[in-house]
């Protein structure tokens, strides 16, 4: 018996990560044995209260919000359990979030609209478009391992401290030229 995945939906309780949208699209499929972890720790109150009632009523126990904040090694704890995640944000936001899915083996999901979807994608990473990729079929697939490694194998390459400090340099030297 595999423990129950996760699947992780936005990053905060703003209403740019746009979650009843998620919802909506997600509420018929069929999601048995997945948790559905919904970070909604900040934000605004309004729009948290009314993301808590619609996630009860489409996904009743499977519903597991994240109200109170936790340490950081909490967090990356669940993060690491997370299969799919989706971040329907339309412009670049959770972006540590999301390198940190990716890197624990998440398939990531982001909208065609995010400027970070396209980045990852011209770098070879493997994530999903949300308009056109998610459905009830892909949701349920998770990430291989070789899949997982080869994520990690182009972040690390693209995100540590010698490249960026080579690309910040180039960016630097264009400025003064």
């Amino acid at each position: 018996q595999y423990p129950k995945a996760k699947m992780i939906i936005g990053n905060s309780g703003f209403k740019s990560g746009n979650h009843l949208d998620v919802f909506d699209k997600i509420k018929n499929y069929s999601l048995t044995d997945i948790e559905i972890v919904v970070p909604l720790n900040y934000g605004e109150t309004k729009y948290i209260q009314e993301i808590l009632a619609e996630g009860e009523k489409y996904f009743n126990k499977a519903f597991k919000p994240l109200l109170d904040f936790m340490p950081l090694a909490d967090y990356n704890t669940i993060l690491e359990s997370v299969g799919v995640a989706i971040l329907n944000n339309k412009r670049q936001q959770a972006v540590g979030n999301t390198i940190a899915l990716l890197w624990f083996g998440a398939k990531v999901f982001l909208s065609h609209k995010n400027p970070f979807y396209h980045y990852l994608k011209r770098i070879g990473v493997l994530v999903y478009c949300y308009e056109t990729d998610l459905n009830e079929k892909s949701i349920s697939q998770f990430l291989s391992l070789e899949q997982i490694e080869h994520n990690r194998k182009l972040l690390f390459q693209e995100l540590n401290k010698n490249h960026l400090a080579e690309l910040l340099k180039n960016q630097i030297l264009k400025i003064n030229a």
